[in-house]
């Protein structure tokens, strides 16, 4: 009998093959066990995507009612499979709270294993073919002489006879019994369907989320709130090293600070099934912090704690009380180790924090003040890994939004930060959205955030950027909205994950749900200024006019320049949505040359006048200068009108984003 040609499927050293259930490195076998081999086999299929755990498991087991930890061991099991080591995921990524990617490169291979049998010159799948014909010759065989055909050769026709008849029953008993397996099978797929569709909505939330609510001054002395805010934010970050719990972001917390909410609400708004929860008393130059783990469904104290010490040595209490709690929290829920954390300076932690708030307001004066505290923090602490990863950061977001472009500076500090510590997701993830930026090397981006992405699975800024810097400028966004919903799980009040999930929409085609995440957006803050920005496009996309100008207007205003604002709104009340344009191109060109002060935007007034060669003219010499503000020129649908133009698609190519 013919063996069917089987799919095969290569990654590094290593062949799968599903036909004959087994896993090559090189020509040696690798032990799986079944269900380990049906998960791999699954992940390669799925090669790239995110597939979420429900999926793995549906295909694995079959909807049969199993624990979230028998998957987690196949996927260690496979890990130790594949020679991966911990942080360093060769293979199978881990987005926490979703599921997994295979990240490596897969090629599938077509096997035959019936062409080494075929007769020489004549391709295997053909070599078993009977010759084509009509009529009575169509069943003959060759005599062997060209044009001839052996009547000796055709088969006779079986005679009836009882024979026949027992053939014949023998079938019909064979087709009712497979019709009866079919039937029954049947239902018994629609019962494990029914079945596992209830244990789904049954079953609680698979991931377990976390938040540390602000810590209570109770102190009676306003100096220690530093102290306070900082301990919060240290026991945040070592809790957010395990990768089996998500932790909810310092910034989405804080804003219980001042607060009387109750813990339900709270809970609820942060969608959290624990908190960590804690107070600071001072007393005779002595300091307790007391601290619990509670259970929010039921308000149980899982664990609670007292720490006194000396108040002189803060940073080592802070440091202390931290590990033990992370310690504590990840022994009861999951039985994890303590990690290393390294001493800081006081004057130097003060100063990082106080970069931190800056650079989350994410416009033009917080980004500028960011860089002076990250440098006032580096200043201080020379070695300070964290420090310049937050000057990084700030470097990008000046270059992404026009404000300045300081490449070298950008890539040096990220480069600093891997340097000095390079089990840091903060470092790589500065590094790996310069490289997008600023070098547009998408293999060397996506190594470096998904690094990030291991070695802190709970890191807003590394999930929000692979998305923002890697998957989107590719047009992968389907990913991107994915890895953006992660960073808001992780953020729920972030003000910029909540606009740049609505431009994931929006550059999706999605516009009404982008105008739907914008919404959400407004309610958090009416004054965030990327916001306004996104929500001009959406009306210029949507030849929403008056609401476009509007928005520019806000934009400028919002940013500091009332003389950008009222040039727009003049010029819409005079001459409407062309006026517009034309008034911004003469602002640009009165502040030198148009194509080199504001390239972006005036390429963007070109191609919405027509004026399609003016645009490419502008287009190009931005490519020719490595312009980072072209890392969204082939999902940007401003620009849609451009995309036919060879010389649009020449500018893609040389970027890598297109073949």
């Amino acid at each position: 009998m013919k063996e069917e040609p089987r799919h095969l499927y290569l990654f590094g050293p290593f062949r799968l093959d599903p036909a004959k259930r087994i896993l090559w490195r090189g020509s040696e076998p690798v032990s799986l066990p079944g269900r380990a081999f049906d998960t791999l086999l699954v992940l390669l299929q799925n090669a790239e995507k995110t597939v979420e755990k429900d999926q793995i498991i549906e295909a694995v087991w079959g909807g049969a009612a199993v624990e979230e930890n028998n998957l987690t061991q196949c996927i260690s099991t496979l890990r130790k499979a594949l020679g991966e080591t911990k942080g360093d995921p060769k293979y199978i990524l881990t987005l926490p709270g979703t599921g997994y990617r295979f990240v490596a490169d897969v090629t599938q291979k077509l096997h035959d294993a019936t062409a080494a049998a075929s007769p020489v010159g004549m391709p295997a799948k053909e070599a078993t073919r009977p010759p084509a014909g009509n009529g009575s010759a169509s069943s003959s065989v060759s005599s062997g002489v060209p044009g001839r055909v052996d009547p000796e050769a055709r088969p006779a026709r079986r005679p009836p006879g009882p024979l026949n008849a027992l053939h014949f029953r023998q079938k019909l008993g064979l087709l009712l019994f497979l019709a009866a397996a079919v039937f029954a099978g049947y239902w018994v797929i629609k019962e494990q369907s029914a079945k596992s569709n209830a244990r789904k909505k049954a079953a609680p939330a698979r991931r377990t989320m976390l938040a540390v609510l602000p810590f209570q001054n109770l102190t009676g002395d306003p100096s220690q709130a530093n102290f306070i805010d900082g301990l919060t934010e240290e026991i945040t970050t070592q809790l957010g090293n395990a990768d089996q719990f998500g932790v909810i972001a310092r910034t989405s917390v804080m804003r219980y600070k001042h607060t009387n909410e109750g813990l339900h609400r709270i809970a609820g708004e942060l969608g959290v099934n624990y908190v960590v929860e804690g107070s600071v008393r001072q007393s005779a130059g002595r300091v307790r912090i007391s601290v619990q783990l509670i259970q929010v469904a039921d308000q149980t104290h899982v664990w609670a704690q007292s720490y006194e010490r000396p108040l002189g040595n803060v940073l080592a209490l802070e440091a202390e009380v931290a590990q033990d709690v992370q310690e504590e929290v990840t022994r009861r829920l999951y039985s994890l180790t303590r990690p290393a954390s390294l001493p800081i300076n006081a004057e130097a932690r003060e100063a990082y924090l106080k970069g931190l708030y800056f650079f989350n307001r994410r416009d033009e004066a917080g980004l500028l003040k960011a860089v002076a505290s990250f440098q006032e923090a580096i200043r201080r602490q020379p070695g300070y890994a964290s420090a310049y990863a937050g000057l990084a950061n700030c470097y990008i977001l000046l270059t992404l939004y026009g404000t300045r472009s300081d490449p070298a500076s950008a890539k040096a500090a990220a480069l600093k930060a891997v340097t000095l510590d390079d089990s840091l997701a903060e470092g790589h993830t500065a590094f790996g959205a310069a490289k997008a930026l600023f070098d547009w090397d998408w293999p060397g981006a996506g190594s470096e955030l998904r690094r990030a992405l291991s070695l802190n699975p709970n890191s807003e800024l590394a999930h929000h950027w692979y998305a923002a810097f890697y998957l989107a400028p590719q047009g992968r966004n389907l990913e991107s909205i994915a890895e953006m919903r992660l960073a808001l799980k992780l953020d729920p009040v972030s003000l910029i994950a909540n606009t740049d999930l609505g431009w994931a929409y929006f550059i999706s085609g999605r516009y009404g749900d982008a105008f739907r995440q914008y919404q959400k957006t407004l309610e958090l803050s009416a004054n965030f200024v990327p916001l306004h920005f996104r929500l001009s496009e959406y009306y210029l996309v949507k030849q929403m006019y008056a609401d476009w100008s509007r928005e520019i207007v806000l934009d400028y205003r919002l940013s500091g320049d009332a003389k950008a604002a009222a040039i727009v709104e003049r010029a819409y009340r005079q001459t409407g949505y062309h006026g517009v344009l034309l008034a911004e191109l003469s602002s640009a060109k009165a502040d030198g040359d148009p194509a080199i002060s504001a390239p972006w935007s005036v390429a963007l007034n070109y191609a919405l006048l027509n004026r399609k060669d003016d645009a490419l003219r502008v287009l190009t010499a931005m490519y020719d200068r490595h312009d980072p503000s072209l890392l969204y020129i082939k999902v940007d649908p401003v620009f849609s009108s451009l995309k036919p133009d060879p010389r649009f698609q020449t500018i893609e190519r040389h970027m890598g984003l297109i073949q």
